[in-house]
């Protein structure tokens, strides 16, 4: 199944209404025309992460051209550095699996902290602030360093990403704390979906050695996926949450997904993996697993 223009003409015409009705909404005199501008707005940058990363894969248009040239845009949008999330999320994809050599999960490789910062991390996760989910994008994709191309290229499309925003923010000034509230709640979403992915699930860990990446068909046993409607996850997520297909086949275009037959098991209802993921301490989800936990989710 291959790329094609009419299905990302359409997903990329859908976010740009839903970003035109929260700025219209925000821009509102109006309480509960402006509460929904930040509804619509969370929503809308959760589609447009979900662009980036289709066009990182290179799998939204047929043309590769395309794909990266539209990716800063969906960038801009998703307040996510293009080039350095196409980098980071490359890494990923190659050491899935190997806990302390994928980009995204080697932070959590070590024993989990005490004392100060393991009741920071506990409390925030308690209180639902997706502190998480912030640190991740920071530490990953706002990371110069994370950059293939050297620091210079990510300082690059770091300020091709922010510098829009402080020209939004200095035309709705007046409205700041609304798209501030946008964007937390686009967080709370976001760490919502991203932590379900790989969290509390066993991993190898390479201590140093010399090891080989497993094969996309293998990376499917530490990968979770969850279920939405399916409407609403073709709509807004491009069916971003089949993430056992998504590693089992990541050169599927995303809107095509939910026509494959995959191989994972490993499937959980999003209020479910939500509910009994915050029934256990931050610390204990993010650092430990399920082997020597013995807590399923």
């Amino acid at each position: 199944m291959r790329p094609n223009w009419q299905a990302a003409t359409f997903h990329i015409a859908f976010a740009l209404a839903l970003s035109a009705a929260s700025l219209y909404g925000i821009a509102s005199q109006s309480v509960l025309g402006q509460a929904l501008g930040v509804f619509l707005g969370a929503f809308a940058q959760l589609l447009w992460f979900v662009l980036l990363h289709e066009c990182g894969h290179r799998t939204l248009f047929p043309k590769q051209a395309a794909n990266d040239l539209f990716g800063h845009f969906a960038g801009f949008a998703a307040i996510i550095p293009y080039s350095l999330w196409k980098d980071v999320h490359a890494r990923h994809h190659l050491w899935a699996g190997w806990k302390d050599l994928d980009p995204t999960t080697r932070t959590v490789a070590q024993a989990a902290p005490s004392g100060c910062k393991k009741s920071l991390i506990n409390g925030f996760w308690y209180l639902r602030i997706p502190v998480f989910g912030l640190v991740y994008r920071l530490s990953n994709f706002w990371n110069p360093g994370m950059c293939r191309r050297g620091k210079r290229q990510g300082l690059i499309s770091i300020a091709l990403t922010i510098l829009p925003w402080i020209v939004i923010f200095e035309l709705f000034w007046p409205q700041r704390m609304a798209l501030l509230l946008t964007h937390g709640l686009f967080l709370v979403l976001f760490e919502t979906i991203m932590l379900s992915q790989h969290t509390h699930i066993p991993q190898s860990r390479a201590c140093g050695r010399k090891v080989l990446p497993y094969r996309s068909t293998e990376q499917v046993k530490v990968t979770r996926s969850l279920n939405f409607p399916q409407p609403f996850a073709l709509w807004f997520l491009l069916n971003f949450n089949e993430h056992e297909k998504h590693h089992e086949f990541p050169n599927i275009p995303g809107y095509y997904l939910h026509r494959v037959a995959g191989s994972g098991t490993r499937r959980v209802h999003w209020f479910r993996w939500w509910r009994d993921s915050h029934a256990v301490p931050g610390a204990t989800l993010l650092f430990d697993d399920e082997s020597r936990t013995g807590i399923y989710i």
